[in-house]
């Protein structure tokens, strides 16, 4: 079936380029931010837990703990899966057109991580790694490398070493991660700070990291905080204490202003929820009460792509 043509989203007709991937009940809705086009490409539905992950150029679909699951071009074409993703494990996207494949259970005290390029029509192996079981299943970092933890110390893993997160320290809690910076409380009753990843001073102000202090002493917060690349903007999800619905909030790390993401999430895993759309102005893309919402936090407007209903969202700069 050829890809059905939708029309263009006003509040993402932004100066830029990325490409937005967006599962609905009736496939992939598959949008290019520098072409202004939409397209619904019909795809197989996979029931069980999958990878949801955006590279430039391409989206992959795969079951987790299965060959099962499809790609889909950036010019609206199905494809099926390749063998090289095929195997059992998670997919995380790497730097430019690369994808990380990091099987789910250890073997023999060591899981062997696969860095793959996905240009072309046949994916490369670019690289392996023994990664040992002591650190965590990882995930990513936000610029294209893993995180993982052991005792309480984050870590990045590259493709040619394991590194501590620069100056980690056991008793840090991460709020929040991005290309450039990290947000950590340093002790239990400490207020949150910043860390820059790249040596450069980020935009985050005393008031902005007041704000996010106070969202996540009062409510219930995990520490899947995304940093736009920009630095500026933090969105996190929230549970009210008490409650089991998960909200996605964002604070303006310069300013210090809040807003709630308007519905609750309907998937525990956060992961493929939400991204940030870069460019001069960053975008929020997330999936609430399965609507696709696209939030402006510069202006504060919010804005939700009607006529489907939705389930993940996929960002690849």
């Amino acid at each position: 079936m050829p890809p059905v043509r939708v029309a263009f989203p006003e509040a993402l007709k932004v100066a830029g380029s990325g490409h937005v991937y967006a599962e609905t009940d009736g496939g992939v809705l598959s949008i290019d931010i520098a072409h202004r086009t939409v397209e619904l490409i019909a795809a197989p539905q996979l029931d069980a837990f999958k990878n949801f992950v955006a590279v430039p150029g391409l989206l992959v679909v795969k079951q987790v703990d299965d060959p099962q699951g499809f790609l889909v071009t950036a010019q609206g074409e199905l494809r099926p899966l390749p063998s090289e993703f095929g195997g059992s494990g998670r997919l995380y996207s790497g730097e430019g057109e690369t994808l990380w494949v990091v099987p789910e259970q250890p073997t023999d005290g060591r899981r062997l991580v696969t860095r793959l390029s996905t240009s072309g029509e046949t994916p490369r192996v670019l690289s392996r790694r023994a990664l040992s079981a002591v650190y965590d299943l990882p995930d990513t970092d936000g610029a294209g490398h893993l995180l993982t933890s052991k005792a309480n110390t984050l870590y990045i893993v590259t493709p040619r070493s394991t590194k501590r997160l620069r100056g980690w320290r056991p008793q840090w809690q991460k709020i929040g991660l991005g290309p450039t910076a990290v947000l950590v409380r340093t002790c239990p009753r400490c207020g949150v700070t910043q860390r820059s990843r790249t040596g450069t001073k980020a935009p985050a102000t005393p008031q902005g990291l007041k704000a996010v202090d106070r969202l996540t002493s009062q409510y219930n917060s995990g520490d899947d905080g995304l940093i736009s690349a920009n630095g500026r903007y933090l969105a996190i999800t929230m549970t009210a204490k008490g409650d089991d619905h998960t909200r996605i909030m964002l604070v303006d790390l310069a300013t210090g202003r809040t807003m709630q993401v308007p519905g609750t999430l309907h998937d525990v895993n956060a992961n493929d929820q939400y991204g940030w759309l870069e460019g001069k102005t960053p975008r929020l893309l997330a999936v609430s009460d399965r609507h696709l919402w696209i939030v402006d936090p510069a202006n504060g407007s919010q804005q939700a792509l009607s006529g489907f209903v939705f389930d993940r969202v996929a960002v690849a700069s």
